[in-house]
């Protein structure tokens, strides 16, 4: 039998800055969202990807004195690193310079223009760039942008028109057959209270020259949200010679975008297919914002948060768990580092962390470090099968947040189970060695279970709560049929019960926020010294900035350089970090005979044995940091790039044997 088929998308992502919090929190649900589906065993297509056109791209390049296709290629190598550390799953990612693309957006164009929908005539209106959109006078708030609170620019300009008017009609039509399209219903709402007020016609072309050519009239670009709405379709095929169902997975299942964007999705984007003579999509998610300061984040407000260093201080499981749980989809929420750690303490290290540590730790001493095979037939089987109806329902409403609810309600029961039973005791008395086999098994059991409730939502955790309890595998190599494979109460096949410390060790608030000032105070000074720099130098180096030669990067003083110390040195042993799964930690012989330890994220990369004995290249005087409890000092070098999969590349830069450790590298 076919799998169901299940294709879900975020928005692609504009190119006007590194990924803040805001896009891992749409890329985050949509991940967990997949990864629930791909559990249930149905044929998944996961997509993200990053739109490089437009007049903010072209600014942005401008200013900095490199070529637009440079400027897209720079910050999609961020985005590809963010997405590997937050454990992002998707498919395919979709760029808009890619030749497919391009192919795809003018086959859109050319099946619209075939329809009679496209016409040209000179426009004037009010545009804000940082949203690349028109708006009326009337949308303005205080002669500003309503999204972006910046001033908009008075454009006049010949230009390609939509006749998004034809469709008003045929959407209103669309929307009472499909009540569910937008969700939330508030949001639906607001779309169709948009299109009932009237749609005037769409400018859809720019005078400007980076962007996606129209067909026969190549003096104009496609307008930036006709080309990277059109990402959905051309990233399954869509293009010249395509027939009308050119994919197995359109139309897509989900589409999740912000609030903001809400309007181009619901209105422009169904249009736009109806014309071509293509179907919409089946769902639209229109989730809230994060706010921080009661402010949108975004790269105008300057309120920002880098989930890169989220990662690197909380791990990617906690802040994934942490942007699930505490925010529902559909609503506005405030972020804060507070209430991450608040929920790693209480929600991770406390309740997660301490079950599975008590069960093990109970197994380990007491049952010989193996799970009994013998149920008890307790009320914990119960919790677990409510839990599992409650998280499926919830989950088919993309209800991540409430599936979490109950997936701790299980885990709250598991934990007074055990303080009821009291296995502990049970342990001291030879006569009740049955019945302590009986309580463990269900425990174990019922923590199995909580293992691939948690999986599409921490799937690091998820593994690491079936290897703790002995299972083969992990929660991703046996689909849960219909959701509900995993309901059968019985643990599965015996193994050995591995007793270690807490999967989520608890953290200090008032040393996290110091190590955060600090680090913020060593980052603000490299940034002076950087901006120093680079004044300095920007008259020598304008010319090898134009050209490419610097990669982007600007040019430094042989001073600058020379403040770097690299030294050749030894890996004397290696292992994984405790707590961070892409870490590996290494004890390195740098010829001052003082022992050196450095964190290194190559563990996709190499094995730690792999490592040991190596001669490497490392940097000597940076200042120590603290990575996940350890410190790290210094830095390993090591080459890295993005392969023609869109996937990173590391290689560790590795000098002869016969290098002794303490040599310097020039």
């Amino acid at each position: 039998m076919t799998a169901r088929r299940f294709y879900i998308t975020t928005p692609i992502y504009y190119i006007n800055g590194a990924p803040h919090l805001g896009h891992a929190y749409t890329t985050v649900a949509c991940d967990v969202l997949a990864r629930w589906h791909r559990l249930r065993g149905e044929d998944v297509r996961y997509l993200t990807g990053t739109d490089e056109h437009g007049q903010k791209a072209l600014k942005s390049a401008t200013a900095e004195g490199i070529t637009p296709r440079e400027f897209a290629d720079r910050i999609v190598l961020k985005y590809h690193q963010a997405w590997k550390a937050l454990g992002i799953s998707h498919d395919d990612f979709i760029r808009t310079t890619e030749e497919r693309h391009r192919a795809g957006a003018q086959e859109l164009w050319r099946r619209i223009e075939a329809a009679g929908d496209l016409y040209k005539k000179d426009y004037e209106g009010l545009y804000c760039v940082p949203c690349e959109s028109f708006y009326l006078e009337s949308q303005l708030v205080d002669g500003k942008c309503p999204t972006h609170h910046v001033p908009v620019e008075s454009v006049k300009e010949e230009s390609w028109f939509f006749r998004l008017s034809k469709y008003q009609q045929p959407l209103l039509d669309f929307y009472e057959s499909r009540k569910s399209f937008v969700t939330p219903a508030t949001r639906m709402n607001e779309v169709v209270s948009f299109v009932e007020m009237g749609l005037q016609d769409l400018s859809v072309s720019r005078l400007i020259p980076w962007g996606i050519p129209v067909p026969g009239d190549e003096k104009h670009v496609m307008y930036v949200w006709l080309d990277a709405l059109s990402n959905y379709i051309t990233a399954l095929g869509f293009g010249p010679g395509s027939e009308r169902a050119f994919s197995p997975y359109w139309p897509a299942d989900l589409h999740v975008v912000g609030k903001e964007i809400i309007r181009f999705h619901a209105v422009y984007w169904p249009a736009f297919l109806m014309s071509a003579g293509l179907e919409p999509p089946r769902q639209i998610l229109s989730h809230g914002w994060l706010l921080k300061d009661d402010e949108k984040m975004s790269k105008t407000q300057g309120n920002l948060a880098d989930p890169l260093k989220l990662e690197q201080w909380f791990g990617a499981d906690a802040v994934r768990y942490y942007l699930m749980r505490e925010f529902n989809l559909g609503s506005d929420g405030n972020y804060s580092e507070e209430a991450i750690l608040d929920r790693v303490n209480t929600d991770l290290a406390n309740d997660l962390g301490n079950t599975l540590s008590r069960i093990t730790r109970i197994l380990t001493s007491d049952l010989g470090g193996r799970v009994p095979r013998v149920a008890h037939g307790t009320a914990l089987r119960e919790h677990a099968e409510r839990a599992w109806a409650r998280a499926t329902d919830a989950m088919e409403r993309h209800d991540v947040q409430e599936a979490l609810k109950a997936t701790w309600e299980l885990l709250s029961a598991t934990n007074k189970f055990l303080v009821s039973e009291e296995p502990w005791k049970l342990a001291k008395d030879p006569g009740k060695r049955a019945h302590l086999e009986a309580v463990m098994h269900d425990a174990s059991e019922a923590m199995r279970h909580v293992g691939n409730l948690v999986a599409a939502v921490m799937p690091g955790a998820a593994r690491e709560i079936w290897r703790r309890l002995g299972i083969d595998g992990d929660p991703f190599s046996r689909a849960l049929a219909d959701g509900k494979g995993a309901i059968e109460w019985g643990f599965p096949e015996a193994g050995d019960a591995i007793h270690e410390s807490g999967m989520f060790p608890r953290l200090d608030k008032s040393a996290f926020f110091a190590d955060v000032q600090q680090d913020a105070a060593g980052q603000t000074a490299v940034d002076r010294e950087s901006s120093k720099a680079a004044q300095a130098s920007a008259s020598a180096g304008a010319a090898a900035v134009h050209s490419g030669a610097s990669a982007g990067k600007g040019v430094i003083q042989y001073d600058d350089f020379a403040k770097v110390a690299l030294i050749a040195a030894k890996i004397t042993g290696a292992k994984k970090h405790p707590q961070a799964d892409k870490l590996l930690v290494l004890d390195v012989d740098d010829g001052t005979g003082a022992p050196r330890t450095i964190c290194a994220g190559m563990a996709e990369w190499y094995a730690p044995e792999e490592l040991v004995g190596k001669t490497v290249a490392i940097v000597a005087n940076l200042a120590a940091r603290r990575l996940r409890g350890i410190d790290s000092q210094g830095m390993v070098l090591a080459a890295s790039w993005t392969g023609t999969d869109g996937k990173e590349r590391v290689q560790v830069v590795v000098l002869p044997d016969s290098v002794p450790a303490g040599a310097i590298v020039r």
